[in-house]
């Protein structure tokens, strides 16, 4: 079929792809979740300056409302865009949100998030014609199917390897951006037990997910900035101290056209130019 008809298989990859991107707003339009712009504020200020100082050039500052889910979350985007939870500003204090910023600017620097994308088409493609190839030779050209729920896991252990190296590396620009060792410590506790998952895991369970077990990752903050071994457990243990927190700003009302209507134009859009250009 790909080989005959090259321009339906990228007519499939195409509407992969866009499916994913649908799939992504329609779970968050079912969430009520809408983002918020910050346009002013101690928060906005903070984090512009310190992407100044990174050395990167950020798009726009978002928060969004997530106190229903509870979910305290941050997110590196594309168009270096930052997202907050507004849960996550609410429950961390402000060194600790500081810290959680700059782990997320560190991921822009280092252009983690179009790596990711980059890696897990090439994965994909990869993992798909190796099974094929392999399938091919060893089974026939009517059964190489049968390889590819072996090279799909394959493929996704290789980007969750990828992606927990990025963690890592974006811990430690945290720590240098910032200076506050502690503070990204705390932080990565209080957003585990926010988020009820377990502060550890086994080696063999932490290579399904994307990010390291948060012991792991507290030990490896720990090291890189020298901070005592035996200090690990204090602070892990240490409770909130009802420091000061970043308030949070009003939400807007909701306007005509809305930041999901014009991002839903645009994707349609993407869409209909990219399926053009593939036919055309």
């Amino acid at each position: 079929c790909f080989d005959s008809e090259p321009r339906l298989g990228a007519v499939l990859l195409l509407a992969a792809l866009l499916s994913k991107l649908l799939a992504e707003r329609m779970v968050m339009q079912s969430q009520w979740i809408h983002l918020q712009a910050l346009t002013s504020g101690g928060l906005r200020d903070f984090t512009f300056a310190l992407a100044k100082r990174a050395e990167v050039e950020l798009g726009q500052l978002y928060l969004v409302p997530a106190r229903r889910s509870r979910m305290a979350n941050a997110f590196a985007c594309q168009g270096n865009n930052l997202l907050l939870t507004d849960f996550l500003v609410e429950r961390l204090t402000r060194d600790e949100v500081n810290a959680v910023i700059a782990h997320e600017l560190a991921h822009l620097k280092r252009r983690h998030v179009a790596g990711q994308q980059a890696a897990f088409l090439i994965g994909f493609v990869l993992a798909m014609a190796g099974a094929l190839f392999v399938g091919w030779l060893l089974l026939g050209q009517s059964r190489m199917l049968l390889l590819m729920p072996v090279a799909m896991p394959m493929m996704v252990m290789a980007v969750t390897l990828s992606s927990r190296r990025n963690e890592r590396a974006a811990d430690r620009h945290a720590v240098e951006l910032t200076g506050n060792p502690r503070a990204l410590i705390t932080a990565l506790v209080k957003l585990t037990r926010l988020m009820h998952l377990p502060l550890q895991w086994g080696q063999g369970t932490e290579r399904m997910f994307t990010h390291p077990s948060t012991r792991r990752r507290v030990e490896a903050i720990a090291r890189h900035a020298g901070v005592p071994p035996q200090e690990i457990d204090e602070l892990i243990q240490r409770s909130d101290d009802g420091s000061d927190r970043y308030p949070l700003p009003a939400a807007p009302e909701e306007r005509v056209f809305s930041t999901w209507f014009k991002s839903g134009f645009m994707l349609k859009t993407w869409l209909l130019f990219g399926v053009m250009s593939v036919l055309s």
